[in-house]
């Protein structure tokens, strides 16, 4: 069901021929990564915390089974404009660090 929901998203933003591809497939990326926002009482975001590509105490393996969708999101041609161009390196970039951030925690 997770990898046929992150298809969905890739066929959705592989349609889309404008800049908003970059924030479906953000939204995509976003859910992959589990990151989840808590916020503080005074309604401040307060910390972001990456939950599913962090947890490894889970005895379901989630991650092995639905890195193809990861790989087909990221795979979607970049719409050709500077700004979806930026959003894509910031989203790779920030994705790439979530994952890097986890591989320090684990040592």
């Amino acid at each position: 069901m997770i990898v046929t929901t992150f298809t969905a998203f890739t066929s959705v933003a592989t349609a889309i021929q404008s800049n908003q591809r970059e924030d479906v497939r953000s939204v995509a990326i976003l859910l992959y990564s589990g990151k989840k926002y808590r916020v503080s009482w005074l309604g401040h975001r307060s910390d972001i915390v990456p939950e599913l590509l962090k947890d490894e105490s889970s005895e379901i393996d989630l991650i092995g089974p639905t890195l193809p969708a990861l790989k087909s999101l990221l795979s979607i041609p970049v719409y050709n404009t500077p700004d979806a161009k930026n959003k894509f390196g910031r989203l790779v970039h920030g994705l790439l660090s979530a994952c890097l951030l986890h591989v320090d925690e684990m040592r």
